[in-house]
């Protein structure tokens, strides 16, 4: 059992307020959500790799009040630390490929949130893939990663995703990011790029997906 794991089950009643502290190290979620929202955000929302819910309750704040909410993650009871309107918001453990099988009404918005580091290389693609067909035609594509940097910032990141999480995690540069994670992706240009603090090793993505082109006879 990891560090954080034996930590988090010592805090009991107290486990919210402390992940809301520690988390706020690393990212301020008010501002993530924020930028979010102003690129495009509303309508029903996929956030795969939901994790404690604790990013979900900041976005949900900041949503229009018609929004709701799906958060998916493999890890044991998803969600669990979720303080906001649980009639909008739910959570499942499950897999983005399962959920994919299950062929879902598409989304407005899928996004992928401090995810993909710790997705083994030979599964990343097929996770980005599944993810983005949740995701109807003309809606946001999502992505926030701790990029690679060679800041103080980013190895404190580092460090607690690798030696208290226990798991194993790479990291990847703005470019990577780019470059390999949404090669052939059927994508419009970049809504919005941005670091978002305190410690801006947060980078934000998010694109359009673009209308499939008519085949012709």
């Amino acid at each position: 059992m990891s560090i954080g794991s034996i930590g988090r089950r010592m805090l009991g009643p107290f486990e919210h307020r402390v992940s809301q502290w520690v988390k706020a190290v690393f990212l301020n979620t008010d501002k993530l959500s924020q930028a979010i929202v102003a690129a495009g955000a509303q309508g029903r929302i996929l956030e795969v790799g939901c994790g404690d819910g604790i990013l979900a309750e900041a976005l949900m704040r900041q949503l229009p009040p018609t929004s709701e909410f799906l958060g998916i993650d493999i890890s044991e009871n998803p969600g669990h630390l979720f303080g906001g309107d649980r009639t909008r918001a739910s959570f499942q453990n499950i897999t983005v490929a399962e959920l994919a099988a299950s062929a879902p009404e598409p989304f407005d918005v899928v996004a992928i949130i401090d995810v993909l580091h710790h997705v083994p290389d030979a599964e990343l693609k097929s996770l980005v893939d599944d993810a983005f067909s949740l995701l109807r035609e003309g809606g946001l594509f999502v992505i926030v990663e701790w990029e690679r940097r060679k800041t103080p910032g980013f190895w404190a990141g580092w460090f607690s995703d690798r030696c208290i999480s226990g798991q194993q995690v790479r990291f990847f540069t703005a470019d990577e990011l780019l470059n390999r994670v949404t090669a052939q992706m059927a994508i419009g240009s970049l809504v919005t790029r941005q670091r978002i603090g305190p410690i801006k090793s947060n980078l934000l993505l998010a694109w359009p997906k673009l209308a499939r082109q008519p085949v012709q006879m």
